[in-house]
């Protein structure tokens, strides 16, 4: 390890401690807004992330560099170093990031145990393991040099990992606190919202299923990784995503739709439905950009444009199966009722 590289690693468990005893002395009012910020900076990273990785794959420069967890046997390379060929930008950014998230993954669960501790530390801890596993399976990938089907759990476990920090966003919410109607939600709603939420999982396997089986790889007299396109034989798992979308496209807009139906208790319920409409109109548009863009590389082309587009396809999906799952468990709050004797 480098002498630049031990610096920076005692640098940031100083800060752990620092932030850690800098929580300790604040008021409630501060400590509630210093975890909302930091859950919103947590989330929003997650979602870049999850980007950064959708591109590492749209343009196959997930092998970029052979081993894990360094990059070409350094922990963080120079900027030029790094910068200096397309696939190394997107691979080591995407792992730059992960490390980026995880530390705040740490600083949320330490940051829970004084904020509400009953209310977010067990989940906090939940999304700081799943985080980890997500790191490991993504060096497993690489490492190893794994079969398709651990790189679908890479991609679709990651999108897990931000459904659940929606979650924790969530129960540091006045809507998710107070603004509940009084006798609960019905039943049927929370059917709705567990039947949606298994389609929109069903669905993002089958795009992760096709997105990754239809590459194969080999390595060239310099070691180079040399992707190849092998739709054809995997065109079933296209069809059958695209198939699929309609019914849950249905699904969705209906969720949303209900949603909305609470607006009287807050404008938040009227917002939430709306994101559900808006992302799944976003969803086919991007969905039509990516299935040409699929075909297109089978002549070995990247458009530029194409892939940031179908990378956002993959980003979209994630927040539709997060917000989702956000929506169950809003729907099924259970309200306590007070027993009166008499």
């Amino acid at each position: 390890m480098r002498q630049f590289e031990i610096v920076l690693f005692t640098l940031f468990i100083a800060l752990l401690f620092a932030a850690n005893a800098f929580l300790k002395s604040r008021s409630e009012e501060s400590k509630a807004k210093i975890f909302k910020s930091l859950l919103w900076t947590f989330l929003v990273s997650t979602v870049g992330l999850i980007y950064m990785g959708a591109m590492t794959v749209s343009t196959r420069s997930g092998m970029a560099f052979p081993d894990w967890p360094t990059s070409d046997g350094v922990l963080w390379p120079s900027w030029n170093y790094f910068t200096a060929q397309q696939d190394r930008f997107y691979e080591h950014g995407h792992r730059l990031m992960g490390q980026f998230v995880g530390y705040l993954a740490i600083l949320v669960l330490i940051f829970s145990r004084y904020f509400h501790k009953e209310r977010n530390f067990k989940l906090a801890l939940i999304v700081f393991i799943m985080v980890v596993i997500q790191g490991c399976l993504g060096g497993l990938t690489v490492a190893k040099n794994t079969l398709w089907l651990t790189t679908v759990l890479h991609g679709v476990f990651a999108q897990l990992c931000l459904a659940a920090m929606c979650y924790l966003l969530l129960k540091n919410t006045k809507l998710y606190i107070e603004q509940i109607p009084e006798e609960g939600f019905a039943p049927k709603l929370k059917g709705l919202a567990k039947f949606t939420l298994g389609a929109v999982v069903i669905q993002l396997l089958l795009g992760a299923i096709f997105r990754n089986k239809a590459k194969v790889f080999e390595y060239s007299e310099t070691g180079k990784v040399i992707y190849k396109e092998i739709v054809e034989g995997n065109a079933g798992w296209l069809f059958s995503h695209m198939t699929f979308a309609l019914p849950v496209a249905i699904l969705l807009f209906a969720l949303g739709v209900v949603l909305m139906k609470f607006k009287n208790l807050s404008k938040s319920y009227k917002l939430f439905g709306m994101s559900f409409h808006m992302m799944v109109t976003a969803q086919i548009l991007l969905g039509v950009v990516a299935f040409f863009t699929v075909y297109n590389r089978q002549d070995g082309k990247f458009g530029f444009a194409e892939t940031v587009l179908t990378s956002a396809h993959v980003v979209n999906g994630a927040l539709i199966l997060a917000f989702t799952f956000t929506a169950f468990k809003l729907l099924s709050v259970e309200i306590k009722k007070d027993v009166q004797n008499g």
